[in-house]
């Protein structure tokens, strides 16, 4: 594979995209990058509340353990704690997959095609 300059590939992009498209579009992959993240985040936390032991965490309450209390508490209230975290979730995962639809539609001229395509890299 040839070497590719980045800036001559950017400079490419600017000429077929246009300036102002091109700078909206790396927003947007940023945004979704940043969605992505944040699924991340929010499906690790769910599985970490779901596996906690709370008898563990007043062991570490005991201990005097950072955050340990805090801990408990989410626990004691896990019901709404994965509540939370799962319409984190989904807020995060709607977006970006709004933003890719939106993407895939300006880049694939076949609107079928496009949202075939969205789905399949979000999914």
């Amino acid at each position: 594979m040839p070497d590719v300059d980045p800036s001559k590939l950017i400079v490419i992009l600017t000429q077929f995209l246009g300036k102002e498209t091109l700078t909206v579009d790396i927003i947007l992959l940023v945004v979704i990058l940043f969605c992505i993240i944040m699924s991340a985040f929010f499906s690790a936390t769910e599985t970490v509340m779901s596996s906690s032991s709370v008898l563990r965490l007043h062991t570490l309450a005991d201990e005097k353990v950072k955050g340990a209390r805090k801990a408990i508490a989410l626990a004691e209230n896990f019901d709404k704690t994965v509540t939370a975290i799962l319409i984190g979730n989904n807020i995060v995962n709607i977006g970006a997959s709004t933003i890719s639809g939106y993407i895939f539609a300006r880049v694939v001229p076949n609107a079928s095609v496009a949202g075939i395509i969205s789905t399949a890299v979000m999914t």
